[in-house]
């Protein structure tokens, strides 16, 4: 029984690396996203209506509201830009 709970322990961490990686993927999309989508944005759209679309974009994909889908663009483009380590550990599923 004790091998048995610790296969079982064992496979609730590897669900937690495999979450971090899982997040780190959201993380490239929703910033792959948001440059991509700027880079299509018309020249006549403002930059405030321009971010709008996208937080609601994003938050559609994911079914989440938009202060969230918010906050993930924020912090992936945190991530992708100023704490390359970070999300290069949270790929790794070794920070969750």
């Amino acid at each position: 029984m004790r091998r048995e709970a610790d296969g079982w322990l064992d496979t609730l961490a590897l669900t937690t690396r495999i979450n971090a990686q899982v997040a780190a993927v959201t993380v490239h999309a929703a910033a792959g996203y948001a440059g991509t989508a700027q880079a299509l944005a018309a020249p006549d759209v403002s930059d405030r209506a321009q971010e709008m679309a996208v937080v609601a974009e994003v938050a559609c994909a994911l079914t989440v509201g938009e202060r969230t889908a918010g906050a993930l663009l924020a912090e992936s483009l945190t991530l992708t830009t100023d704490l390359p380590l970070t999300l290069s550990a949270l790929t790794a599923g070794s920070l969750s």
